[in-house]
């Protein structure tokens, strides 16, 4: 087995606060808006300005320029068009040339013949047979991985989907290699669904304790490649169930939080977002589960760097699937034996909190959601 290196967390939370890994955050915060007809907030606005600016740049463009990570990413709609050829049974030959003849123009051979490499060995690894019936999360984890082939040494960006079965045991799920951002493509979802998963409510990256299982699962789905970094820390925040973001519904106690933001006093932060969960629980128990359940999440957004941190402090927001929740009626009565989901929260809601022992906070959750669904 190779040998695997896993950077610490403590030395990506530092690169994230100094800067480093920036485009990648501010790429997903864009993605997520993708399909929305909200408006950008202005600071997003004006990054993405930049971003789009570095598209035309004649430094990247230049012929013969090393190609690295996130001058990829500034070309996604290629690498799109890669992937969907390769999904249709072309060869890597026949992608290049496809791409060359419509984007010549516009980049150079090498950026296309490194897009067209990321395609080499399979695109989606599934596990083979059906899935057992898990839990309504599906978890994923961002890896960096080197991969030789030949005489030549590439790093991807993978990622590595798993769930929980209704005790706890983790069930490995498939791989696959990423763009510039962690993202979920149709095709995933299409392999969960043929396996027999049922829709996933959420998606998280997985805590610290279920370590050895995804290193086992990545030397599984990856068997040629060598794990180099553990990116969760860098794309966590984001990935989490706040990463759709719209407009702003906490007023007074949104502004209490971000007063605190502004200091960075992230104890008054954290007291005032539990704050703002007990109040709003009071007026629906589904929506202050939601945003206790959310707290972590937004300490993680906080963190950022700054510009980003006013981006989310714009649109702080409950998730989508909170809205669904609170707007069915009856929602104490039938709604928790009836969906999953909704046993998820009330598990969070009825459990004893503990965010400093998230590890612990999560097996917690596993044995009160086993209790409901025996319940059920």
């Amino acid at each position: 087995m190779a040998e695997k290196k896993i950077s610490e967390k403590s030395e990506l939370r530092s690169r994230r606060r100094s800067g480093q890994g920036t485009d990648c955050l501010v790429q997903i915060l864009l993605n997520a808006y993708k399909g929305s007809d909200e408006a950008l907030p202005p600071e997003l606005e004006s990054l993405k300005e930049e971003l789009q600016g570095e598209l035309t740049s004649p430094a990247l463009l230049k012929a013969g320029k090393p190609l690295d990570h996130h001058s990829m990413g500034f070309f996604p709609h290629i690498e799109k068009e890669a992937y969907q050829l390769a999904r249709i049974g072309k060869t890597d030959t026949e992608i290049h040339d496809s791409i060359l003849s419509r984007h010549g123009t516009r980049v150079t051979r090498e950026f296309i013949e490194a897009a067209v490499g990321k395609l080499q060995g399979g695109t989606d690894l599934w596990s083979e047979g059906p899935a057992p019936e898990t839990l309504p999360i599906l978890f994923i984890k961002p890896i960096k991985v080197r991969k030789q082939d030949g005489g030549r040494v590439t790093e991807l960006l993978a990622a590595l989907a798993f769930s929980f079965d209704k005790k706890g045991v983790p069930v490995s799920l498939g791989g696959w290699i990423a763009g510039n951002a962690i993202e979920l493509p149709r095709s995933v979802f299409t392999s969960l669904r043929v396996r027999g998963l049922s829709d996933a409510a959420f998606i998280a990256v997985p805590p610290d304790d279920t370590e050895p299982f995804w290193s086992d699962a990545a030397q599984r789905f990856f068997p040629q490649a060598t794990i180099i970094q553990d990116l969760s820390a860098m794309y966590y925040p984001l990935t989490l169930p706040f990463a759709k973001i719209s407009k702003a519904r906490l007023t007074r106690e949104r502004n209490r939080i971000a007063a605190a933001v502004a200091e960075e006093d992230w104890e008054k932060a954290s007291g005032a977002l539990n704050t703002a969960a007990d109040d709003w629980g009071k007026v629906n128990p589904a929506l202050g589960a939601a945003l206790h359940f959310a707290i972590p999440v937004l300490l993680s957004l906080f963190s950022l760097p700054a510009p980003i941190r006013r981006a989310v402090l714009q649109g702080i927001d409950m998730h989508p699937i909170a809205d669904e929740m609170i707007s069915q009626e009856k929602f104490r009565q039938t709604g928790l034996r009836a969906d999953p989901m909704k046993r998820l929260y009330f598990a969070q809601l009825h459990s004893e909190p503990d965010w400093a022992k998230p590890v612990t906070r999560f097996s917690q959750v596993l044995r009160e959601i086993g209790k409901l669904s025996e319940g059920s």
